[in-house]
């Protein structure tokens, strides 16, 4: 094959993600015709390793090939210079999705965690990832920081200033950042940086102002109750930031994360400091949907399991009760997950737990398709009898699970 047909294979092998394969040809090629690889082929194998935050080997390909990229760098002509920027930022995304899967991954564990109270997880998907081992105390001092930082001063030294790319990438990698220590990267920096490019006249994605608003409602920098409503009122501001902006609000999942930044994340419905909040939170839920109407943006079932949820965190029961009644209205299948989430809100009330008891237990089976209790769902169904002093249900639930257990023993 001609050094030309190999360059169109690498660069079809690299588009189809049979990254081993392009690079195995284009080894060949530089061996055999002492080829200098053109940008498009290395680009966009390179971006298969960033996407997947694979950030080890994409830096070892930048290092494996970095003398035909010293080659283009001296180039006169502009495309080959502008390289140097998209190479970097590539770099900089590996970096940022490694984080970004990392940060996912403790989010959903945190999640489980709060809602089983179990402790956190730690499972074989994340034992293969080399950043669990990242805490608060060791972040700054870890190599991914260290190596993180000292491409930040690579691309500094480069560069005049910060593109588009170099600002939003630091930015998100800043906010990932919170959630494993606050105190050294507050949201409040990421907004900074925000401002400072917007003063260079460039404007931030939506996916950037996405994931700052994601950053707020998960920041340990509001881990009580008592600051619940700061975040809720900062998320609401980024909202306005964006709709300043002329992005299109008519997304449910940026509404998503403004109704996930009223619940708190700790207590839940136990926290007795969240009581004299309540109500205010109350009017924040109702703005948030009322927002919703206005953006015409619909509901889906997240959406509408977590306003249960919220409503049940502030004990509006009567308010939990028209969100389950209207999803039936509306067509929406309640799944196990509604059921446990409306049952150990009510199991916090004597008169919302006999409502379980009494009507909501014997709906599931009602439900099309069948909706069928596990052990924690008789597990909440128990504590509401407990808290009503229902002694006969008690008894039945007991049987039901010495029935389930038995049955899963088999």
């Amino acid at each position: 094959m001609t050094p030309t047909i190999y360059s169109e294979l690498i660069w079809a092998l690299s588009r189809k993600s049979l990254v081993d394969l392009a690079i195995k040809n284009l080894d060949k090629l530089i061996l055999q015709y002492n080829y200098i690889p053109s940008r498009e082929p290395l680009y966009i194998l390179l971006s298969y390793y960033a996407d997947l935050g694979v950030y080890q080997e994409a830096e070892y390909l930048i290092n494996k090939y970095f003398k035909f990229i010293t080659i283009h760098e001296q180039s006169e002509s502009s495309q080959q210079k502008s390289w140097q920027f998209n190479f970097s930022t590539i770099l900089m995304k590996a970096y940022v999705q490694a984080l970004h899967k990392e940060i996912s991954f403790r989010i959903k564990n945190l999640e489980e965690q709060i809602k089983k109270n179990t402790s956190l997880i730690t499972s074989k998907e994340n034992m293969n990832n080399p950043l669990n081992y990242l805490t608060k105390d060791n972040f700054t001092q870890s190599s991914f920081y260290v190596s993180w930082k000292k491409l930040l001063n690579e691309v500094k030294l480069s560069n005049s200033k910060y593109n588009k790319d170099h600002f939003e990438l630091t930015i998100r990698f800043h906010i990932l950042s919170n959630q494993i220590n606050h105190q050294e990267f507050p949201l409040n920096e990421a907004l900074n940086m925000i401002y400072e490019m917007k003063g260079d006249g460039i404007e931030p994605t939506f996916e950037t102002f996405k994931i700052l608003l994601e950053g707020h409602a998960n920041s340990p920098e509001y881990n009580s109750s008592k600051q619940t409503l700061q975040r809720i009122e900062n998320t609401l501001g980024i909202f306005n930031m964006m709709k300043s902006f002329g992005y299109d609000m008519n997304n449910i999942e940026i509404f998503q994360t403004l109704l996930d930044s009223c619940i708190p994340k700790y207590e839940r419905f136990t926290d007795i400091d969240f009581k004299p909040i309540r109500l205010k939170i109350k009017e924040k839920i109702k703005h948030i949907n009322n927002l919703i109407k206005i953006h015409k943006a619909k509901h889906n079932q997240k959406s509408m399991l977590t306003l249960l949820e919220l409503y049940g965190c502030i004990h509006s029961f009567s308010e939990m009760r028209h969100i389950w009644f209207d999803m039936f209205l509306s067509g929406y299948h309640r799944n196990l997950n509604f059921y446990k989430t409306f049952i150990k809100a009510s199991s916090q009330n004597i008169r919302e737990s006999t409502y379980c008891l009494d009507v909501l237990r014997h709906q599931m089976s009602k439900e099309y398709p069948p909706v069928y209790p596990d052990l924690e769902t008789y597990n909440l169904l128990l504590k509401c009898c407990i808290k009503c002093d229902d002694l006969i249900t008690k008894k039945q639930i007991t049987n039901h699970i010495m029935k389930h257990y038995s049955s899963s023993q088999k």
